[in-house]
């Protein structure tokens, strides 16, 4: 049983900072979505579809036709991720 203190569990908070880190890294990841390196983009896609933010859904599925084949197929991946 988790330890409680009060009315507070003490790993609730470090929860709470993982998601909010999450929400603030999808701007910043959505603009590298046009890096010139498709490593970039990929782990750009791969991070998008872990976070599920409906803002990447736009971007991603511009991704879908990338030149890049695994690039284009993570983009899909990431979509489904997203609406699962």
């Amino acid at each position: 049983m988790p330890c409680k203190r009060g009315n507070h569990y003490p790993g609730r908070g470090f929860a709470a900072a993982g998601s909010l880190a999450k929400l603030k890294a999808v701007e910043p990841l959505i603009e590298v979505l046009n890096h010139n390196d498709k490593r970039v983009r990929f782990q750009a896609v791969w991070a998008l579809g872990d976070i599920r933010d409906l803002k990447a859904v736009e971007p991603l599925s511009q991704l879908t036709e990338d030149e890049d084949k695994e690039v284009s197929e993570a983009a899909l991946r990431a979509l489904k991720q997203i609406h699962s």
